[in-house]
């Protein structure tokens, strides 16, 4: 039994390591440089954008923080949405 858990153990390992290559290999241009070399707008633009973005918000959330008694601290989650969301778009 001991040798059967080794050889499953080595098949696991290999196989782990092949997928972690082929993923490697397939998604090579987005490690490197995932969102671009530079930015596409100003700050001062994206500040903009999350401004808007700010102005928003479904009352459907407002509702959601009132059926379980607890409030998305929104200034942690506009910082968020700044730094994860906000695009530029043409």
């Amino acid at each position: 039994m001991r040798l059967i858990s080794e050889i499953y153990n080595l098949i696991h390992k290999i196989a782990y390591e092949s997928l972690v290559c082929l993923d490697s290999f397939v998604n090579a241009r987005w490690y490197s440089k995932p969102y671009g070399i530079k930015p596409h707008a100003s700050k001062k633009e994206y500040l903009a954008l999350a401004e808007i973005a700010k102005k928003n918000t479904s009352n459907k959330i407002f509702e959601y923080e009132k059926k379980y008694g607890y409030m998305i601290n929104t200034i942690w989650l506009n910082n968020l949405a700044l730094h994860t969301q906000i695009v530029k778009k043409k």
